[in-house]
């Protein structure tokens, strides 16, 4: 049987699609299609009725169709541990605060958009869908984890 023997000094702040505070929010639940989906990411309405997918996986669904950003759930198939599954139901954020990874340097009271072609967050409007009433919360002066409040 292993032990663990090595550990990190210090946790990490978050992780992507993780709640960032309890603030009033709104969880929507759909099923993921055409391919596994991260979490924090963009999910798009999908061809079907309750269904959504990723911007890179969105052959079949139009980026304008935003719907949220996937919540992060430890309770996902073990086998998939990061992701939901493609067909399984996939917690989605309409409302609230979640840590997402921004692509670009972003500065709290920004507005929220995703690059139309590959769903990835910043603050840049060229080729990019603004998400309605959506903001940075917190700073960063590179890439990565960010807070965003949808609202």
């Amino acid at each position: 049987m292993a032990v663990q023997s090595t550990y990190t000094e210090t946790l990490a702040t978050a992780f992507p699609g993780m709640r960032a505070n309890l603030v009033p929010e709104t969880v929507i639940s759909r099923t993921v299609v055409n391919d596994t989906m991260g979490f924090g990411v963009v999910a798009v309405q999908a061809a079907g009725d309750r269904e959504v997918t990723t911007i890179p996986n969105a052959a079949t669904a139009d980026p304008a169709t935003y719907v949220g950003i996937s919540v992060r759930d430890q309770a996902v198939d073990p086998g998939v541990p990061n992701a939901y599954d493609e067909k399984a139901t996939a917690n989605i954020m309409t409302k609230g605060t979640i840590w997402v990874t921004a692509y670009e340097t972003v500065d709290a009271g920004d507005p929220v958009y995703f690059v139309t072609a590959t769903g990835l967050l910043g603050k840049t409007s060229a080729s990019s869908t603004l998400i309605a009433n959506a903001r940075w919360e917190t700073s960063r002066t590179d890439a990565g984890l960010a807070m965003i409040r949808l609202g």
